[in-house]
């Protein structure tokens, strides 16, 4: 998979080194630090923060590797356009906008998309990465929108 210059390998790279920056040096560190990036915390955001962080070389990481992104994307891109192809529900898709400097690769993908499933609604969430659950009322004022036009 190659886009505008970009491969799943730099891709994976540059997603391994962005990770290897949350280094916490204790679980307490590293729970407080995650838990002040959500407007919002639950049961289920701490059993996450569990499973996703381990620790490794004295210091809680990230539990992620090299092979998990290379899985991760290569099932995103081999896999997608043959299911899109055979959906005929109706799709909302709700996506990122952020961070700015991916919008070329984030617009290729988008076209693909529609190209492959030209009935979905797709939807920017404004000033959103990775972190959607602190878009929470917009989100939610989407899907309550969407369900509105379809049913």
């Amino acid at each position: 998979m190659k886009q505008k210059g970009v491969t799943v390998e730099s891709e994976t790279e540059d997603i391994l080194e962005s990770m290897s920056t949350y280094r916490f040096g204790s679980w307490d560190e590293a729970l407080e630090v995650i838990r002040s990036q959500a407007t919002t915390w639950t049961y289920y955001d701490e059993a996450e923060f569990y499973t996703s962080m381990v620790e490794r070389d004295g210091a809680i990481v990230p539990r992620v590797t090299d092979n998990t992104i290379i899985q991760m994307e290569q099932t995103l891109g081999d896999y997608s356009i043959a299911v899109m192809e055979e959906l005929t529900c109706h799709i909302l898709l709700l996506h990122s906008t952020l961070p700015a400097e991916k919008e070329d690769m984030r617009a290729s993908g988008l076209a693909l998309f529609h190209y492959h499933a030209p009935h979905a609604k797709i939807v920017p969430i404004p000033n959103c990465g990775h972190t959607i659950k602190e878009h929470l009322p917009f989100v939610m004022n989407q899907i309550a929108e969407f369900i509105r036009d379809v049913v």
